[in-house]
């Protein structure tokens, strides 16, 4: 007894292509969106986190901490830094960009302490010492190159791009499937003509 078997030749698993494509399109629009509502409302969820966020703008803290990186700082008792600490602090009150730096040096005066500072990558200390009541925090970790991005989509080229490029991306898969299906519809329809 022959036993007939069809052979199909043609692109192997094209549904599972299909399913990991859709799923790619929905991940990358619920990571979009999650993103977006979270750079929009950052500063709404950083007062329930014990960390601060800080985006790195220049290259004083080269080569261990480059420009564009995202440095993640917690509070942190005066009482408790030490050199070698990297502290985000601000030179003087009301000043609106913070500076990250090494901790080289500490001294006392009148009960007060007081922090020399250095970037990595500069020759000098920074000049005049720092309040230790103006430390926003210690370092805990740094990612490269994600500053670079949060600012970017702080923008609002960048908010509408983490919108649109997702859902663009949705709106070509879903019109590439719906095609096939006509196409495979059109070709039932006339097998049976």
């Amino acid at each position: 007894m022959k036993v007939k078997t069809k052979v199909r030749i043609g692109k192997p698993f094209p549904g599972a292509v299909k399913g990991l494509t859709g799923l790619i399109a929905w991940s990358l629009l619920v990571l979009s969106v999650g993103f977006f509502v979270f750079t929009m409302y950052s500063e709404y969820f950083s007062g329930g986190l014990p960390y601060d966020l800080y985006i790195v703008y220049g290259g004083s803290m080269s080569p261990a901490m480059k420009a564009g990186s995202l440095a993640v700082v917690a509070p942190v008792d005066p009482m408790a830094l030490a050199v070698g600490d990297i502290v985000t602090y601000r030179q003087a009150a009301g000043m609106s960009l913070p500076t990250t730096h090494r901790i080289v040096g500490i001294s006392e005066k009148e009960g007060i302490r007081y922090l020399r500072t250095k970037g990595d990558g500069n020759e000098v200390e920074d000049q005049g010492s720092v309040n230790a009541e103006r430390i926003d925090g210690r370092l805990v970790f740094f990612v490269p190159w994600i500053g670079y991005l949060l600012s970017f989509v702080n923008t609002g080229t960048g908010r509408l791009m983490l919108i649109f490029l997702p859902l663009a991306g949705m709106m070509i898969h879903e019109i590439l499937k719906l095609s096939h299906q006509v196409s495979k519809y059109r070709a039932l329809r006339s097998r049976k003509q």
